[in-house]
């Protein structure tokens, strides 16, 4: 090698350092982990610093979803008693656009995902039956505002996230004799040509009740490329609809949630009740995950998320070692573009320390440490704004006159304010001087 073509090359090499480093840290500053701890959602930084209660719910949350375009958050737990809740929440406004309350003794509701940006899919079970439990898909629709019955099973349909494709399993099939006849078929739906396409058959001839083979759990990956679905429930099968060839993955058990990774290099499952994750193009590079995990979750297609002892872990594929991240956290999701969505950082922290100040509740200082200043100079301005008081600057105005409580007093001064919105007044200067 010459001394130029040297020089050229560490030149190349320290560009594509700081390229893939660069790369890395935006990859990192533009995402959060969302976590659950005594019953309530917190929100920290990718590297698990700066941890912040994400909501403050009514009761004890046991399971969340955000919409994959992080507008929505659907939870549900248990409150005083009996009573369950199960509530949607608009994340920009900070208004609960589903409330449901109902009695834990006899129902239970299961979260299975968000099938697109306003659709989740979900099932209400209810407890005591003849049968036993008996459950019922849902579809609740954020547009239309309600949740319709659906009569599919949950394991044999899925949409992209865009809505702009449906896997869906049917079965035609004659009982008489006992003996299954007809076929068990997959089929990719267009719904924006509105064209049907059958993408994988077996042949019922032959099966007896009970001992037929299944097409379930079909999970449209994340780029659109891939349909993975399960043959009986033991055989892990991936669709290309580049070239619309099917191969068997693996012998596993799938997961319903947060399955493929996010360029769709892995596949996150179960073989013989073992966590693991399997390399689409070379399925026979398994990578066995730490067994006594749970809750895995993406992060990266090199790195995952999951919870082990109830604190949450970061593990790497490279590596195949994993870290501690935060403690006492459980159940992660990792939330991509979470920093860049301003219209989801600090929205209910500020709702809740503003029902504070219209409460006259005081203030602490360390209730402040996670709010952006801007939403640090309009709290203190609420504080005047509750008596009544008019601005001068046009943005305070707009901001109020939005308010539902808002109500000009034209005698306004500020000997009606009290001890403790003097207090929190001095709080939010003092947070804003010290930044």
């Amino acid at each position: 090698m010459t001394k130029i073509s040297t020089i050229l090359f560490f030149c190349l090499l320290i560009l594509w350092t700081s390229y893939s480093t660069n790369a890395e840290e935006q990859h990192k500053s533009s995402t959060a982990i969302a976590f659950l701890r005594d019953g309530q959602i917190w929100i920290a930084e990718h590297n698990g610093q700066n941890e912040r209660l994400f909501i403050t719910t009514t009761g004890k949350v046991k399971d969340y979803l955000f919409s994959p375009d992080l507008k929505y958050l659907a939870y549900h737990g248990t409150m005083k008693g009996e009573v369950g809740m199960f509530e949607i929440l608009d994340i920009e406004s900070g208004k609960l656009i589903h409330e449901k309350k109902f009695n834990l003794k006899k129902k239970a509701v299961h979260f299975n995902r968000w099938m697109s940006k306003i659709k989740l899919l979900f099932r209400w079970v209810t407890l005591e039956t003849e049968l036993g439990p008996m459950g019922m898909s849902y579809e609740y629709d954020i547009e239309a505002g309600k949740a319709d019955e659906i009569n599919w099973d949950t394991d044999i349909i899925d949409y992209d996230t865009e809505n702009t494709l449906k896997v869906y399993h049917d079965t035609v099939k004659d009982d008489q004799n006992r003996r299954m006849v007809g076929f068990d078929q997959l089929h990719l739906f267009d719904l924006k040509s509105k064209t049907n396409k059958i993408i994988y058959t077996i042949d019922r001839k032959g099966f007896r009740r009970g001992n037929e083979v299944r097409l379930t759990k079909p999970i449209i990956s994340n780029t659109k490329q891939y349909i993975a679905f399960m043959r009986d429930y033991k055989e892990l099968l991936v669709y290309n609809m580049s070239n619309e060839v099917t191969k068997k993955i693996s012998d596993a058990y799938v997961l319903s949630r947060n399955f493929w990774s996010p360029n769709d290099v892995y596949i996150q499952s179960y073989s013989k009740r073992k966590p693991v994750v399997i390399n689409v193009q070379n399925p026979t590079n398994i990578i066995f995950l730490p067994r006594d995990g749970k809750k895995f979750i993406w992060e990266s297609d090199e790195h995952l998320l999951y919870e082990k002892n109830e604190n949450t872990y970061r593990y790497s594929l490279r590596s195949e070692k994993d870290k501690l991240i935060i403690k006492k956290a459980l159940q992660p999701t990792y939330l991509f573009n979470y920093l860049d969505n301003k219209k989801m950082n600090n929205v209910e922290p500020y709702n809740y320390l503003e029902k504070m100040i219209l409460s006259d509740i005081k203030l602490k200082e360390s209730n402040l440490l996670h709010i952006d200043n801007k939403r640090l100079w309009l709290l203190r301005n609420s504080i005047f704004a509750r008596h009544g008081r008019t601005f001068n600057n046009d943005d305070l105005n707009t901001w109020f006159k939005a308010k539902t409580w808002y109500k000009v007093n034209p005698n306004y001064s500020d000997t009606l304010l009290t001890d403790n919105d003097k207090s929190n007044v001095s709080t939010i200067l003092l947070e804003e001087s010290q930044r």
